[in-house]
C-alpha cells in the first residue's frame, strides 16, 4: 500500500474479514 487510502481499504478489508469470521 503506498497511498493512505488503500492503506485504509486493507485495514476496513481485514476488520470485515475478522467479523465475518467471528459471525461465523
Amino acid at each position: 500500500s503506498s497511498s493512505d487510502s488503500e492503506t485504509s481499504n486493507e485495514e476496513h478489508q481485514r476488520t470485515t474479514t475478522t467479523e465475518t469470521q467471528m459471525s461465523t
